[in-house]
């Protein structure tokens, strides 16, 4: 299982070199170091937390049944430890939702209705 979450550890440890160091550098180099570094970390985040949930999912008796070809097309015969799965299914689920939402909110916006445009008499620019 550690090895699923490695990638994440490493991600981690690059972004806690990074916090400390990131004072001594220039500021435009700086904010680009920052978000470069965050950028790894959630990228190693997002599927290690997918892949913890799932591996727990797959070894609950209640749906491990459902999830078994899972479990052993990923080779994954390990049980994850109530402490890390639950967590990890929960913020799954969270993310489901939270994508979900701005989702419907873009959507929402993109098609509102157009408005029309009015030109007004004037010397000073407004929108």
């Amino acid at each position: 299982m550690l090895f699923f979450a490695l990638p994440l550890f490493v991600a981690l440890l690059l972004a806690f070199i990074v916090t400390t160091v990131h004072r001594v550098l220039p500021p435009v180099l700086s904010a680009r170091v920052v978000a470069t570094s965050e950028f790894v970390v959630v990228v190693a985040a997002v599927p290690t937390v997918l892949m913890i949930g799932l591996v727990y999912l797959t070894h609950l008796p209640a749906l491990g049944k459902g999830f078994e070809w899972c479990a052993t097309a990923l080779g994954l015969h390990h049980r994850v430890p109530i402490w890390l799965g639950l967590p990890a299914v929960g913020l799954t689920v969270l993310a489901a939702v939270r994508v979900r939402r701005v989702v419907r909110s873009f959507r929402d916006l993109r098609f509102d209705g157009v408005g029309t445009v009015e030109v007004v008499d004037g010397d000073e620019p407004f929108a």
